[in-house]
């Protein structure tokens, strides 16, 4: 059985990440590409875990303009951010 994609926010202990790729940006946020559940995930630095990209269902969403969290994304492969903090997936 897939395990359901991480919440809006929670705790590690009720969440499975599976990571395929991982950022850390400068203050401390941890952003993780977690392919088989089609999500990327942000870990904060007091531990919550966030859903920042995707919505669990793989898939694609075509445009540019889709909020990251209402889009279907495919397997993740890599995370890079801009020093403006835009992360591209």
């Amino acid at each position: 059985m897939k395990p359901q994609p991480v919440g809006v926010r929670g705790a590690p202990a009720s969440c499975r990440v599976r990571c395929t790729d991982r950022l850390i940006s400068p203050i401390g946020n941890v952003y993780v590409a977690d392919s088989p559940n089609c999500v990327v995930n942000k870990i904060d630095r007091a531990g919550l875990i966030s859903i920042v990209a995707g919505t669990g269902t793989c898939g694609y969403t075509t445009g540019t303009s889709s909020v990251a969290t209402t889009a279907q994304i495919g397997q993740v492969t890599g995370i890079v951010r801009r020093a403006n903090g835009d992360l591209f997936i």
